[in-house]
């Protein structure tokens, strides 16, 4: 009897503890217990159900109130499942149950500081085994700083003064623009879902490393936020800001004076510049005779003319120097016959051979012939070389016609219109610019207010259509030449600057976010994202880098074919003149030999198509018969030398063979 003493002592007590005093307890009062399935019928649970009735029994305990039990069983060894039940029988039929591990049979220890601040009674009738130890004497805090819970210090060892924030993220506000946001073509997405793009990734992971949720939605006016400097009032998401309406403001948001003024910024998540977007001029197509490109039309013709001009001086200096003229057969001095080699055909020749760096069998023999070969040589030696370092850039590299280089190009010119974003901070940059260039450009602008374009888009589209130039952020810019191969930056960056998320003036978030862009940008994490979105998506252009050092083009046709252009012009001219040779020799022997014409030519011919012929031939094949008498030998008459007072002549005379008798001809 004494297990089940204690155990109506037990009930006894917990009663007096959980509900209070005896006397407001209700006349029926349910008391849940529970017994693993294996106890059902045990001695245990028919010792509660004894404790239960003598108290029922001894009205001295429980005058007004009857005890009635509610047995629940559940399997061996599943704490979850006794739980479960547990609360499933208190909310149905409201019964008086204690489901923790506060018995006897548990053991807490606790390291806290503050652990006699915390109401131990619920823990004072259940036999539960707890025991706490701290190393510091709170008495002997003194420290006092500022912190995120306020002023941070200590009375009488605890801490007092504690100032808690209670904030809830309640709407961020969106401008679209791609790829930093951007509605994806689901039309069956509702909330977060409907944007893509990199301020939502980057929103997203914020957000998960703060731990707050938010609510997205795109401004009305979508506009990124401009002053009106007449009325003062400002527009896009900066207003949305100033007014409340959003807490955040997540776009590609340039943080300038201006904004800085009436709102604040996060730390700059991106870093970009004000690049000028052009249609990529069309490459110039190949052309047959581009060999010729690398000197201009001028100067061709002022080598033709110094081609003329030097034969002809050679030609004229070679007749006026004696030294030029030379005996023809050296092993006969006195001959009385003088030969100069600077005919004018031959100082044509000279001239063409030593232009493309060719042998020739011709040489100046006069110092002043000599003077005139070497200032030849060298001005050929520097337009070769001229023509062939600048045949290598024309033959490899594709020439654009690009209208502008730089923004200078672009003030300077009236013809190409130029404009930015209307109400961006690109409009405003070239506003309030106090740079010449910028300023020209801007009264440019101003006077024209059609240059000005409401979204990315339709600039990107303008440009496209040619004859306008776009001013945006580089971001954007590179995002867009990517994956448009009509497209080109042109210039470098005009300026530096950053995007950051806007909040209200003072609001918490601001410094939180702040600290997590800095961690981001650490990890690499905002510059895996720029790949995502800059690199990794959407269609890319199969931009082939023709200028890429390294790598030159491969030459065609429509290169170099004009070579072959005037090698076969060349051949056919050879070919022409070797016509005209042939017939002129013809028509010169059938007049000596005295035979026809066509007989002549056709020996001729005869002689010149066989393949085994030897590479000799006699110079007059038969003797005219009237001329010479059969048997008779051919000796050529003596040269009469004219001579004026004793002193001989030079005459220009032209080596002829002497005419012969072949062995083979009779």
């Amino acid at each position: 009897m004494t297990f089940e003493v204690d155990l109506v002592l037990m009930i006894t007590a917990y009663l007096w503890c959980v509900i209070g005093h005896v006397d407001t307890l209700p006349a029926t009062l349910k008391i849940g217990v529970m017994f693993t399935e294996d106890q059902k019928e045990s001695p245990t649970e028919l010792a509660f159900k004894y404790a239960v009735y003598r108290i029922n029994k001894d009205r001295n305990i429980l005058p007004n109130t009857t005890l009635v039990y509610d047995i629940q069983y559940v399997p061996k060894d599943d704490s979850f499942h006794a739980s479960k039940r547990g609360v499933i029988k208190l909310k149905e039929k409201g019964v008086v149950l204690q489901v923790q591990m506060n018995d006897y049979k548990y053991y807490y220890h606790f390291t806290t500081f503050d652990l006699e601040t915390y109401n131990l009674e619920d823990f004072k009738y259940n036999f539960v085994n707890m025991t706490s130890f701290r190393m510091t004497d709170n008495d002997q805090i003194l420290v006092e700083f500022a912190g995120l819970t306020g002023k941070v210090q200590f009375k009488e060892g605890r801490r007092s003064s504690v100032k808690f924030d209670l904030l809830k993220l309640r709407e961020n506000s969106l401008e679209k623009s791609t790829p930093y946001v951007m509605i994806k073509a689901d039309k069956n997405l509702t909330g977060n879902d409907r944007f893509e793009g990199f301020c939502i990734d980057l929103l997203k992971t914020i957000a998960d490393l703060l731990g707050f949720s938010y609510e997205l939605y795109i401004v009305p006016d979508k506009k990124f936020g401009a002053e009106n400097t007449s009325t003062g009032e400002w527009n896009g998401l900066v207003r949305e800001i100033i007014d409340k309406t959003a807490d955040l403001a997540v776009a590609p948001m340039t943080i300038n004076y201006a904004r800085e003024s009436v709102i604040d910024f996060t730390k700059p998540y991106m870093n970009l510049g004000i690049g000028i977007l052009f249609k990529l001029p069309k490459s110039m197509p190949s052309r047959l005779f581009s060999f010729m490109s690398p000197l201009a039309v001028d100067i061709w013709i002022y080598v033709l003319a110094a081609y003329a001009l030097v034969s002809l001086c050679m030609f004229i200096v070679a007749r006026f120097s004696p030294y030029e003229w030379q005996n023809p057969h050296p092993c006969f001095s006195d001959s009385g016959v003088m030969e100069n080699q600077f005919s004018l055909a031959n100082s044509f020749w000279f001239t063409i051979v030593t232009l493309m760096h060719q042998g020739c069998d011709l040489n100046p023999k006069a110092t002043s012939t000599r003077i005139i070969g070497a200032m030849w040589w060298f001005f050929t030696l520097i337009m070769i070389s001229s023509y062939t370092a600048n045949l290598a850039a024309f033959l490899t590299v594709e020439r654009m016609i690009t209208p502008i280089e730089s923004v200078e190009d672009l003030a300077e010119q009236n013809k190409i219109a130029y404009g930015t974003l209307e109400g961006g901070s690109t409009m405003t940059f070239f506003r309030d610019s106090k740079i010449e260039t910028y300023q020209k450009m801007w009264r440019f602008m101003e006077n024209r207010p059609s240059v000005f374009v409401s979204d990315y888009e339709e600039g990107i589209k303008r440009v496209l259509e040619g004859n306008y130039a776009f001013l945006m952020e580089s971001t954007i810019l590179d995002y867009s030449v990517q994956r448009d191969c009509n497209l080109t930056q042109v210039g470098g960056l005009l300026d530096s600057k950053g995007y950051g998320i806007a909040t209200p003036m003072g609001s918490p978030w601001r410094d939180k976010i702040s600290l997590a862009i800095l961690d981001l940008q650490e990890k690499g994490v905002i510059q895996m994202l720029y790949n995502k979105w800059w690199k990794g998506s959407g269609v890319s252009c199969a931009r082939e880098d023709k200028n890429k050092e390294g790598k030159a083009n491969s030459l065609g046709v429509g290169n170099i074919g004009g070579v072959f252009v005037v090698l076969l012009c060349g051949l056919a001219v050879a070919i022409v003149a070797a016509i005209v040779e042939f017939f002129w020799n013809s028509r010169k022997h059938a007049q000596t030999e005295r035979q026809s014409l066509c007989s002549e030519m056709a020996e001729e011919l005869r002689f010149a198509v066989k393949c085994r012929a030897s590479r000799q031939r006699p110079a007059l094949r038969r003797q005219c018969s009237k001329c010479i008498p059969p048997g008779a030998t051919y000796v050529p008459a003596a040269l009469e030398v004219p001579q004026e007072n004793g002193i001989m002549q030079m005459i220009e005379m032209r080596k002829s063979p002497l005419t012969y008798e072949s062995a083979g001809d009779s």
